[in-house]
């Protein structure tokens, strides 16, 4: 096992200082597409995924209250809301973490507070629960890997407790957590794994204890030994520990997409272990879900309104320099809460939400062709 100073390599930018700290990326244009909007009804939206053939688009709530734990189902040929899903967990799991569906689209795993729920795609039926141990803090998302056999769970450390994160593996077969891994920091952003389904990097932030720092890295792990491969430190200002979150990887798991800090697009090649650019999205910290294209040509990401008389908007961004080139306007509601590219590449998936003034959001899945 190589030592920590070995491991920890530190991704500098190759840009200018201007680039570093986010120069805005001005957009060159301003498109106003046709978009078919799904009402959801009393649901905040909070993960979405598309089932492998298509077909179906499955949306988490956010909502923390007894009876919210809601899955539901649109039909993306239809433009309808096929169906709603309630996962049979207790009423103390409040919240819906993270969503994923399984690579033949015939199960769902459901994160909630303290486990997780599969459910069967086409019914909705709860088939087993699978306990998860106390949380540090709160499990903040999951990610499929070992092609399929085994869910990893990230376990997000309250940040005062000065205790590191933890990455959980879970044996599907056997419907059990099978090991426990702890992170060098405290708060996780995401799970990404590699295409070779044997390693996975995940975004965290926080205070690492071995040298005493406050960081924001992307640690890689081997999933089946849990060694730590690389720890790639962001170059960040002082004192900005925040992970990157709402992060993608590309097809070939070299570049890796992410937000940081709700306002800053950040591209890095972990391979190389540079970052490849820094673009500001927003002068307000409004930047939210990011999806990528299925050509790999542009990014996606949701903007939230910038001020009460303004509708989210999706920025466009080059996926090689992170540059802007378009913003999609014209969507409803507040707030951008999940994005992501059908499979076809064709259309585009918008959760959004709406505070109506009763402190009941109302959410919709607003969907435009690319």
């Amino acid at each position: 096992m190589p030592s920590s100073s070995q491991i920890t390599r530190t991704i500098r930018t190759m840009a200018t200082a201007a680039l570093m700290v986010g120069v805005a990326a001005p957009a060159t244009a301003t498109s106003d597409p046709h978009i078919d909007v799904v009402p959801l009804g009393d649901f905040t939206p909070n993960q979405s995924v598309v089932s492998p053939d298509g077909r179906f688009t499955y949306l988490s709530a956010a909502t923390q209250r007894p009876g919210a734990l809601l899955v539901k189902v649109v039909d993306n040929a239809t433009r309808t809301l096929a169906a709603t899903y309630a996962p049979e967990v207790p009423t103390t799991d409040y919240w819906i973490n993270d969503l994923t569906i399984s690579s033949d689209g015939n199960e769902l795993y459901v994160l909630t507070a303290q486990r997780v729920a599969v459910l069967d795609a086409r019914t909705g039926d709860t088939e087993t629960t699978i306990p998860l141990p106390p949380s540090r803090g709160q499990f903040t998302g999951e990610a499929l890997a070992s092609v399929g056999r085994a869910l990893l769970v990230a376990d997000q450390a309250d940040f005062s407790q000065e205790v590191p994160g933890r990455l959980l593996t879970i044996d599907l077969a056997r419907s059990t957590v099978v090991a426990e891994l702890d992170l060098k920091r405290a708060w996780v952003g995401d799970l990404l794994v590699a295409p070779d389904q044997h390693t996975v990097h995940v975004t965290t932030g926080g205070y690492r204890q071995d040298v005493q720092k406050n960081e924001s890295a992307i640690e890689t792990y081997d999933v089946g030994t849990g060694t730590l491969v690389s720890d790639l430190v962001l170059d960040t200002p002082p004192d900005v520990f925040i992970p990157l979150g709402h992060s993608v990887l590309g097809k070939d798991g070299r570049r890796l997409y992410g937000v940081h800090l709700r306002q800053d697009l950040m591209i890095v090649d972990h391979v190389q272990g540079k970052l490849i650019s820094t673009t500001r999205l927003t002068e307000h910290p409004i930047a939210g879900p990011l999806a990528l294209g299925t050509d790999e040509k542009q990014l996606y990401i949701g903007l939230d309104q910038a001020t009460q008389d303004d509708g989210p908007t999706v920025a466009v961004a080059d996926a090689t320099t992170g540059t802007t080139l378009d913003t999609l306007t014209g969507f409803t509601d507040d707030w951008v809460s999940s994005l992501i590219v059908h499979p076809h590449g064709r259309t585009l998936h918008v959760g959004t939400a709406t505070d109506p003034g009763t402190n009941v959001y109302q959410g919709a899945l607003q969907i435009t062709e690319l």
